[in-house]
């Protein structure tokens, strides 16, 4: 959430068997304990650590077949552009199914 400003707290009591359990889930998704109490507060989707790091393999795969793009001169310009295509079209979907605030809560 770029650019917002958190300005208003919640204090909520737990017990430390619950403040534990709620600091290693949000460290298991990447989360700050407060993002990750807001987003599970407020029905947000938590995306966990393989997810993102899974996104950003496939990222990286998708460099890399640009590359091969490049210095191949177009002599696979054919398979690259298919495969880049279809790259680009599986990681938009899983960033929308992984990433968006607004899914209900895995």
């Amino acid at each position: 959430m770029e650019g917002v400003i958190f300005n208003r707290d919640i204090h909520i009591r737990v017990t430390q068997e619950e403040q534990t359990e709620i600091r290693e889930k949000a460290e298991v998704s990447g989360l700050s304990m407060s993002e990750y109490i807001r987003r599970r507060a407020l029905s947000r989707r938590v995306p966990s650590r393989i997810e993102t790091k899974m996104l950003s393999e496939l990222r990286r795969q998708g460099g890399l077949l640009k590359y091969v793009f490049k210095e191949s001169q177009g002599m696979y310009s054919e398979k690259t552009a298919t495969a880049l295509e279809n790259l680009n079209t599986f990681i938009t979907g899983l960033e929308k199914a992984v990433l968006n605030d607004s899914e209900t809560p895995s």
